[in-house]
């Protein structure tokens, strides 16, 4: 999506040479253009041939500004605001202008605020969205930055914390076009205080507020009312195009606080932006009257009657809460939309022409269509009757089975579709499948994130469990990436136990695979396919042992959760951040889970089989420094406060990867343990370690790979990762940026003890700025639960050595701990000296051994019967 070209243009480009059917009406269904009602304006009102030779006034008339105000009072209770002049109100000719202008001003704003030259500023807005919202950001220079739309408080500040310059606006649309989703009040609040720390002109974007189908949308006035919220600057926007079907009235208005209305208004009022005097006394009539807008509304309403029954059988079908847009999941919206008009006469949107390429490259509108249901019902019948049957015969709706075209590399995966399409879900009479085979079936659905896509992998899981009798639940920020919770019911002796795992995978393109990626085949002994380690292979593991249990009526000891996300690979936004910040209710009570990793072994094949357990995760701080001191011509010595000579300081201060040595109780234990395990020399050296954490040089008979894991347990780490700086070979540089990638350890440790640690290592002068905080891991418990899942392996494997271990990376356990649960990475595996499991992830050749896989499920099924404590 540019500012070059349409969403419109786009689609006529799409359909140019293509021809509807000669036997049927075509039916305009891309365009959000209300047949619905036609608005009562009164005889004569623009036929004033004296109004339409005077300028207009730029302020609008009093009788349209009493008319807004009458308006918001009944709408929202809006009086005290604008009596105490709190709340300023502009008109504006609709909200397209209106959006433009604010951002330009904020823009503008930013930059003569700004700290340094050179910083480009950000727009922060929804996607999909209004492509009006991405064409103002474009048309003065400003940096576009996303967040998934309908997604809350949360996916907002991630935006904000990666545009990495200064915000300068952060568009917000509430009820939200395309997708109709509504922000209670309280996401409202957490978005206000994120555009006021940011510094950000909150623009907030009502348009669509009169026509929910349900609930009532919050008016964002009405909170600043009420004192619910303590807004900055902040701009809400309204017009007559969607309240009262009246688009080519073109007349809105902007409403906020003071200073920023006055700002805005000085910028129309300077460019002649006004409304015409019969425009004006249009305007107020429509502003007045309710009753044309409750029609609308029932009209609306039948409208989404009427697709509920014809529509809403197809997957991913769902009732939008405001607007008159249908958000419909499809597998190709460009392929969609043109054999939609080519065999049924009707023309709607692709949804990838409504959004723009996330950080991933992935277009989050891809594999939808924008339907517009705007037209009167027997017309909209007999559309939404041809939608269904063309959807049926030349477009199937996702979730029938057949994985999305949208998105990157979905060449590579066609075949291993149909593999997966082949493999159908087990029957209710059919024997507990082996852990194998569900693996096999699973690596076959090609779930690479980006784009996800996880679906229709979810949905054979949900198949397999509903097959098996036991409780299941969807739910999903994105139909194409849901989230499935369930429920295998115990004796309620003990606390309900959440298995956790993802469904997606990462990406192959770029690699040299041995045997097809999606192909799941067995050969020598081992499965091969991408997420055979990582973690398809351990949550076949899970299932196994549930559908082990149910088929022999075992009851657990207490309630099992499986969990099954997406997302985790790209951030966990729409998979378990979802689940937790949504739909906490449903981990109630739970105190243990057990999720990915764990199982790899250490890099210690050689001198024993270690077992690990991942106890702990360190927490990631990313970060940004800025080094900076006099320039000036390069034949000269640099200063000795130059930017390059602090540069080398700060490179020096960390070049032993860490901030100190801190050997915590959890990693002392695993020393001890492991030094236990092994045999006499390498565990002597591993003890000298427990002993001098700061003596890396005692791990070199270890080999590379072990020493450096342990020293990375024994620290905060932080390594030096991108460096930019400088114009021109002859100049020194006044100002140096290195990003650096920080790992705290888990327990008690802030982010601003980090950062004091990493001033104070540098010995320079510095501006340090977070980018990525992640969540706060606490200290590592070692009790009851972690000596059960001990006792287990020991059980299934005498020979072998349990480990409790701290995992450098992070999983989706960071987000489920913000529950209070603990939270263990145990991937029981079985395997000789020679395998290295750890050096197969993300890698080339991913596969696992098949005595592995039932091995796992064993030690599952073991677990899961009890007792837990």
């Amino acid at each position: 999506m540019t500012t070059a070209r349409s969403a419109f243009a786009l689609l006529r480009d799409l359909l140019d040479g293509v021809s509807p059917p000669a036997d049927r009406e075509p039916v305009r269904l891309h365009l959000g253009e209300s047949r619905l009602v036609t608005p009562p304006l009164a005889h004569g009102l623009l036929d004033d041939a004296e109004g339409w030779t005077r300028y207009p006034p730029l302020g609008g008339t009093p009788e349209l500004r009493a008319a807004y105000r009458g308006w918001l009072e009944r709408r929202f209770g809006v009086r005290r605001g604008l009596d105490d002049e709190g709340i300023a109100i502009e008109p504006t000719p609709g909200t397209k202008q209106a959006v433009a202008a604010a951002v330009a001003l904020a823009v503008a704003s930013t930059r003569a605020r700004a700290r340094r030259d050179g910083e480009t500023p950000s727009v922060v807005m929804p996607n999909p969205f209004y492509p009006t919202y991405l064409a103002g950001a474009e048309a003065v220079g400003a940096r576009p930055v996303f967040f998934a739309g309908g997604d809350g408080p949360a996916a907002v500040a991630a935006a904000v914390d990666a545009a990495r310059s200064p915000v300068a606006a952060l568009i917000v649309c509430n009820p939200g076009n395309p997708e109709g989703e509504i922000l209670p009040e309280e996401a409202l609040g957490e978005i206000t205080k994120i555009a006021a720390t940011a510094g950000a002109l909150l623009v907030v974007d009502e348009c669509y507020t009169d026509l929910s189908t349900g609930r009532e949308p919050p008016g964002y006035l009405s909170l600043v009312e009420h004192g619910s919220v303590a807004p900055g600057r902040f701009l809400v926007l309204h017009s007559l195009s969607k309240r009262s079907a009246a688009p080519g009235l073109r007349s809105g208005f902007a409403a906020g606080d003071p200073a920023t209305v006055a700002a805005y208004a000085a910028h129309n009022r300077a460019c002649g932006v006004s409304s015409p005097l019969p425009v004006c006394a249009a305007a107020a009539a429509l502003w007045s009257d309710d009753a044309h807008v409750a029609r609308l509304r029932t009209a609306l309403a039948r409208n989404w009657d009427l697709a509920d029954e014809i529509l809403g059988g197809l997957p991913g079908y769902r009732r939008a809460e405001a607007g008159f847009f249908l958000w419909l999941p499809v597998p190709d919206d460009e392929a969609a939309a043109r054999d939609l008009w080519r065999d049924q006469g009707l023309s709607v949107m692709p949804g990838r022409y409504l959004a723009a390429e996330g950080p991933y490259g992935v277009n989050p509108g891809a594999g939808h269509l924008r339907v517009a249901l705007v037209h009167e019902e027997t017309v909209m019948r007999a559309a939404l009757t041809r939608l269904r049957d063309g959807l049926g015969h030349g477009g199937r709706p996702a979730g029938d089975g057949h994985a999305s075209a949208a998105g990157p590399g979905r060449g590579a995966v066609e075949v291993a579709t149909r593999r997966a399409e082949e493999a159908p879900p087990p029957s209710p009479g059919e024997s507990s499948p082996t852990a194998t085979a569900i693996a096999q079936r699973l690596i076959r659905f090609p779930t690479v994130n980006p784009p996800g896509d996880e679906a229709d992998c979810v949905g054979w899981i949900r198949d397999l469990l509903d097959a098996a009798g036991l409780e299941t639940r969807l739910l999903a920020a994105d139909p194409r990436r849901p989230n499935l919770v369930a429920r295998l019911p115990g004796r309620g002796a003990e606390p309900p136990l959440l298995l956790q795992a993802h469904a997606d995978v990462v990406p192959v393109e770029g690699q040299s695979w041995t045997r097809p990626p999606f192909g799941g085949e067995i050969a020598g002994g081992e499965l091969w396919g991408r997420g055979a380690v990582d973690m398809k292979g351990q949550l076949a593991m899970m299932l196994a042992a549930l559908l082990r249990m149910r088929a022999a009526g075992e009851e657990p000891p207490g309630d099992v959760i499986l969990a099954v996300v997406p997302d985790e690979e790209a951030g966990s936004t729409v998979g378990a951040r979802f689940l937790v910040g949504r739909h906490p209710e449903l981990f109630a009570g739970v105190r243990h889970a057990i999720g990915e990793d764990g199982g790899a072994e250490l890099g210690l094949g050689a001198y024993a089989r270690v077992h690990p357990v991942v106890v702990g995760e360190k927490r990631t701080c990313w970060v940004r420094a800025t080094l900076r001191g006099p320039g000036g011509h390069a034949s000269r010595v640099p200063s000795a406060d130059g930017a390059v000579r602090k540069l080398a300081r700060l490179l020096d201060a960390i070049s032993d990867g860490g901030l100190g040595v801190r050997l915590t109780p959890v990693v002392d234990h695993m020393l001890g343990e492991l030094a236990r395990a092994l045999p006499p020399e390498a565990g002597r050296a591993v003890e000298a370690f427990r002993a001098d954490p700061g003596n890396a040089a005692l791990l070199a008979g270890l080999g590379d790979t072990a020493s450096r894991y342990l020293q990375s347990l024994v620290r905060h780490t932080v390594t030096a990762t991108v460096l930019r700086g400088g114009t021109v070979t002859n100049v020194h540089p006044s100002e140096i940026t290195v990003e650096l990638d920080g790992r705290l350890l888990p327990g008690d440790f802030s982010t601003e003890d980090f950062l004091a640690g990493l001033r104070a290592r540098a010995g320079c002068e510095m501006d340090v700025e977070i980018l990525v905080e992640g969540e706060k891991s606490p200290p590592p418990r070692l009790g009851g639960f972690y000596d059960r899942l001990a006792a287990v392996l020991r059980d299934r494997d005498p020979g072998g050595v349990p480990v409790p271990v701290i995992t450098p990376a992070s999983t989706d356990a960071r987000v489920f701990r913000g529950l209070g649960i603990e939270c263990y990475g145990w991937m029981p595996l079985l395997h000789g000296p020679e395998v290295v499991y750890r050096d197969r992830l993300h890698c080339a050749d991913e596969r696992v051994s098949v005595r592995a896989l039932e091995f796992g499920a064993d030690c599952f099924h073991t677990l899961l019967t009890g007792p837990w404590s």
